[in-house]
């Protein structure tokens, strides 16, 4: 299969009925990952700014033609125009990097920042701002400063990820804290 698709373009795949495109796209994961195009290398997805891991992740999770080349041009700087014209085996190893990682990011999310709210919680209504998404974070690590909102988009994915996750432990040991002190008490 790999001689029937050696000289197909990314735009070229993007044509072909739905069935094989699908197929090929299924194989093309299979490729290793490479994090280097065009003398653009990124060391890790993990320190890209947080603002782009934001928007890549959204990006991941609608997996159009148009979707995956705004990733691709966003980690290494490659326009759609010229991304259509490049060879489908020159292009995957490079996407596969990025969605690779965009997995391991979702993965590290999952395990250490996902946890159910408190009841007391719920019943104030913290549900609400579920609806601002991503600022909700932004603001909480700005200190509520608006100001501060571009300097913590700036930062790298990890070094937000790494607060995030210093910060819920702090909240946890103050938790267990005052319930200790709650039962010392009784």
């Amino acid at each position: 299969m790999i001689e029937e698709i050696e000289n197909i373009t990314l735009q070229e795949m993007f044509l072909l009925p739905n069935d094989k495109l699908i197929s090929y796209y299924r194989l093309l994961r299979f490729l290793n990952t490479k994090n280097i195009y065009n003398n653009i290398k990124i060391d890790s997805i993990l320190m890209l700014p947080f603002k782009d891991i934001v928007q890549i992740k959204k990006l991941a999770a609608v997996q159009t033609y148009q979707s995956i080349t705004a990733m691709f041009e966003g980690v290494f700087n490659v326009s759609s125009k010229k991304q259509a014209r490049i060879k489908i085996l020159d292009y995957f190893p490079c996407l596969n990097f990025i969605l690779d990682g965009i997995e391991r990011i979702n993965e590290l999310e999952a395990t250490r920042l996902a946890s159910e709210p408190k009841e007391d919680l719920i019943i104030a209504g913290v549900e609400i701002l579920n609806q601002y998404g991503v600022l909700t974070t932004i603001d909480a690590l700005a200190g509520g400063d608006i100001l501060k909102w571009r300097e913590i988009e700036c930062m790298s994915w990890q070094l937000v990820f790494t607060k995030l996750c210093m910060d819920k432990d702090k909240a946890e040991i103050q938790d267990n804290y005052v319930e200790i002190i709650k039962n010392k008490n009784k």
